[in-house]
């Protein structure tokens, strides 16, 4: 069993959403399939999840605020707090930005970055993913 972390997939960061939507989408339809914990992360003050992708009627669909691009440590916090599976699917926007610092994070679990499922619309998606792959606890997968 697996935890699917969905981050910033908000209103204000849609653009860069835009590219994998139907992808993170077809992720979040797996892991509500499979039975998965589904947790958003959702940078305070930038909007709600977007409906796309969001699942309110799931029983095991979870949301944390972050207040900066690292969400870590409120990911770790929560995991740990509602006993959620510790092997962490990642997949969401920014990146370079908030999904590599909040990876970074992770360091007490097993994570799987979905590369297919993460866009920067800043220009900087290949930095993210390269910086990832130099962290011991981190997998990039398709």
């Amino acid at each position: 069993m697996y935890t699917l972390v969905v981050i910033d997939v908000q209103q204000q960061f849609l653009f860069a959403a835009m590219p994998v939507l139907s992808v993170i989408r077809r992720r979040v339809l797996k892991a509500r399939r499979e039975g998965a914990a589904i947790l958003y992360v959702e940078y305070d003050g930038c909007g709600n999840t977007v409906s796309d992708v969001y699942l309110n009627n799931y029983r095991r669909t979870h949301t944390v605020l972050k207040y900066e691009d690292a969400g870590g440590p409120q990911v770790s916090s929560y995991v740990l707090k509602y006993q959620l599976p510790k092997r962490l699917v990642v997949c969401g926007v920014n990146t370079n930005y908030c999904v590599r610092r909040t990876v970074e994070g992770l360091t007490g679990f097993s994570v799987q970055v979905a590369r297919a499922a993460c866009n920067d619309g800043y220009g900087h998606q290949l930095q993210g993913l390269h910086a990832m792959l130099d962290m011991p606890h981190v997998e990039i997968v398709r």
